[in-house]
């Protein structure tokens, strides 16, 4: 899903860049204490709140994390506090208009479909706009997608879930689980669950696929599943991009 919206001109790439260097100074804060990682963290939290609201969900896991898990002094949790300070004045300008400015149409779904949806996302591209009728009903020459489909969906799957049991206090789990988790208690009563918006937790979910294919202490048995899923994704990648059929995905 996030190689075809990198194809869209809207803001979840650039969501996920932010997301991911503000993850990646989060990580060098809490091991060198350095405050000019700080810094940075900060900066880039500010921007990935005004690229998407759901930025606030990963903020929300990592000072989950950094208040039950991280090992930080005194000065360093006061500087934590303040750069958090610092991040909701910078920002609450544009949350004051955005409340008083409400936009309708959002693409939500009731978590019982959000979650199934989001998780089949991880495998296929343009989710709502081929649905996944379309895909039932589609083949491919002499391949039937939903074949291909469903046989990376389960892989990835239970890769995942691998990974998972072995993240537990896992800074990667903590990013995933706490915004999906959130915004699935908050889809039940409002339609805010936005599999598009959940881009941000897609490379925390493929983080954990890797650590689940790690799980596994036969080198070879690596290789195959490291060969199983880059066929299966190549192999989707190619019957979207290369076939008519999926030319409404780049019309819309």
């Amino acid at each position: 899903l996030h190689i075809y919206f990198s194809t869209e001109t809207r803001m979840y790439s650039l969501l996920v860049l932010e997301t991911l260097a503000m993850t990646y100074h989060f990580v060098a804060f809490i091991r060198t204490k350095n405050h000019k990682s700080l810094i940075y963290f900060s900066i880039f939290s500010i921007l990935s709140l005004y690229s998407h609201y759901y930025s606030i969900l990963v903020l929300l896991a990592l000072n989950t994390y950094i208040f039950t898990k991280s090992k930080l002094g005194r000065i360093e949790m006061a500087s934590w506090i303040k750069s958090q300070i610092v991040v909701i004045l910078v920002f609450l300008p544009w949350l004051v208009y955005a409340t008083n400015n409400i936009q309708k149409g959002c693409w939500c779904f009731n978590p019982i479909v959000g979650i199934p949806t989001l998780f089949a996302s991880f495998s296929l591209g343009g989710l709502g706009i081929v649905t996944l009728r379309d895909v039932f009903n589609y083949s491919y020459g002499l391949i039937n997608l939903n074949l291909v489909f469903f046989a990376n969906l389960f892989l990835l799957f239970i890769l995942f879930s691998l990974g998972a049991i072995r993240s537990k206090s896992n800074l990667m789990g903590f990013v995933f689980f706490i915004p999906l988790l959130v915004i699935s208690v908050v889809g039940f009563f409002k339609p805010v669950f936005s599999p598009r918006g959940l881009i941000i937790i897609f490379p925390f979910y493929y983080f954990l696929v890797a650590l689940g294919t790690e799980s596994f202490k036969d080198p070879s048995t690596k290789r195959v599943i490291k060969f199983l899923v880059v066929v299966l994704l190549l192999e989707t990648l190619v019957i979207q991009y290369s076939d008519p059929f999926f030319s409404k995905l780049i019309d819309i």
